[in-house]
């Protein structure tokens, strides 16, 4: 469904292997993407609130929906999401932006553990980029490893996981 208050962004890459090119060229994608998204979050906001519905724009981009039950306003939600158009697509992440990502994962995994949570175990770098990769384009249906995978909410507060958007963003 297009209403989704997370934002997942990602950044382009380049496959002459130019990691400089390929770091401009992520930044610039991933820039154009997150204007393109938060346009879109703003016509769903604008839409929604017109409706009767007194929606937010977030920090990150996402929404923050007052008083919808999506099964009851299930039309109201169809008219929204065709005001707003296609979700824009997200490019593929370069990666140097993803071993930048995993390293900050890395940092979630060690909080986790520090504070005597057990997480998932890592996979190599390389096995995590390959399978980030192959995960955008279909090759796999198996999810990136995160160290969530396992976790509920309040984990999250105590060691908060980086976004991809802040790889390129900062």
């Amino acid at each position: 469904m297009a209403l989704v208050s997370a934002v997942f962004l990602l950044s382009g890459c380049n496959p002459t292997g130019d990691t400089d090119t390929a770091d401009s060229v992520a930044t610039e994608e991933f820039k154009n993407f997150d204007q393109q998204v938060r346009a879109y979050y703003e016509k769903q906001a604008a839409c929604l609130t017109e409706a009767g519905f007194p929606t937010t724009i977030n920090a990150d981009g996402s929404i923050t929906i007052s008083g919808i039950d999506f099964e009851r306003d299930a039309q109201v939600v169809r008219r929204c999401d065709d005001v707003s158009g296609e979700h824009p697509e997200l490019p593929t992440p370069s990666e140097e932006g993803l071993s930048e990502f995993y390293a900050r994962l890395l940092d979630v995994h060690e909080c986790l553990e520090a504070n005597g949570l057990s997480s998932v175990q890592p996979p190599s770098e390389q096995v995590f980029i390959e399978s980030y990769l192959a995960s955008l384009q279909g090759g796999s249906s198996d999810a990136p490893w995160h160290p969530y995978a396992e976790f509920s909410s309040e984990v999250e507060k105590k060691c908060p996981a980086p976004l991809l958007e802040d790889v390129y963003l900062e």
